[in-house]
């Protein structure tokens, strides 16, 4: 399944949690979660995807946790 599609499904079912999807070296996320990330953390948005490297996830997890945001970590398996 690709990851756009991924993002999707786990949005229809949970629209209240951050999804994040890691693929390579990278987490990535899309859509109204994008713009999230972006508005928090400046990064950039790549029409509507955003990404950041795994080497930034625990900055990233500790401050959505002091946020109280949920959120998913997905780990996306090419099977």
């Amino acid at each position: 399944m690709k990851s756009k599609n991924l993002y999707f499904n786990l949005k229809d079912k949970y629209p209240d949690y951050l999804v994040l999807i890691k693929v390579g070296v990278f987490y990535i996320t899309f859509d109204k979660d994008a713009t999230i990330l972006n508005y928090l953390y400046n990064y950039q948005r790549n029409k509507d995807k955003v990404g950041f490297p795994i080497k930034l996830i625990n900055k990233i997890i500790t401050s959505l946790d002091n946020m109280r945001l949920n959120y998913f970590m997905i780990m996306k398996l090419n099977i």
